[in-house]
């Protein structure tokens, strides 16, 4: 029929109307969205203080923060220098009655770095602590861990140098080895660098 025709007629006019309608119409400009990709630096700085104390065997407490570079104490004829932040030298010869020092870093300090009066040379880490002879005597070297502790032993075939944890017992006559004595952790760690060492009789090379 006629009316079908023109129904289908009607239909394509009206498509083609709304098409160059379309056509004709301003286009806006749909801006693009970039993603801003920000870094994130997790930045964890280290120690800015050391908090590491010294007790002298007077019972004295010295805080190493606390004092400027020099000279900061006498232990019979041992004098002990501040030679930096975060460094203590130990200077002098043997005399008069065995002396006990006590050096603790507390958790978070920053690692000391100690010379003992015989030039074995100790980094004694955070959470730390090392008790030691103001001076050695007799034949023997011996100084007392908890924590953690880079050794770099002076050489002395007549003296030999200990290391006592609270389990094990480290002899070495000159070498360079690190120890990990955490109480809160399990076991006693000993890593030989350098040289060699007994621990509990045993040998390490």
């Amino acid at each position: 029929p006629s009316y079908k025709k023109w129904i289908w007629s009607a239909a394509a006019i009206l498509i083609i109307t709304i098409g160059v309608y379309s056509y004709l119409q301003p286009r806006h400009n749909i801006p693009d969205v970039k993603v801003a990709q920000t870094e994130i630096i997790k930045d964890i700085h280290p120690p800015a203080v050391t908090n590491a104390t010294i007790l002298l065997a007077n019972g004295q407490r010295i805080v190493l923060d606390s004092v400027n570079a020099g000279a900061i104490a006498m232990q019979g004829n041992i004098e002990i220098k501040k030679a930096g932040a975060e460094q203590i030298v130990y200077n002098g010869k043997p005399g008069g009655e065995m002396q006990y020092n006590t050096l603790t870093v507390p958790r978070g300090g920053k690692v000391i770095d100690i010379t003992l009066s015989d030039g074995s040379r100790i980094w004694l880490n955070s959470a730390s602590s090392i008790r030691y002879p103001v001076a050695f005597y007799d034949n023997e070297r011996k100084v007392e861990l908890t924590g953690e502790a880079y050794f770099e032993v002076a050489k002395n075939p007549l003296k030999p140098f200990t290391v006592r944890t609270y389990e094990d017992e480290i002899t070495v006559k000159g070498t360079s080895f690190n120890v990990n004595s955490y109480d809160d952790e399990a076991g006693i760690k000993t890593s030989l660098l350098e040289g060699l060492v007994q621990v509990n009789g045993m040998l390490l090379t």
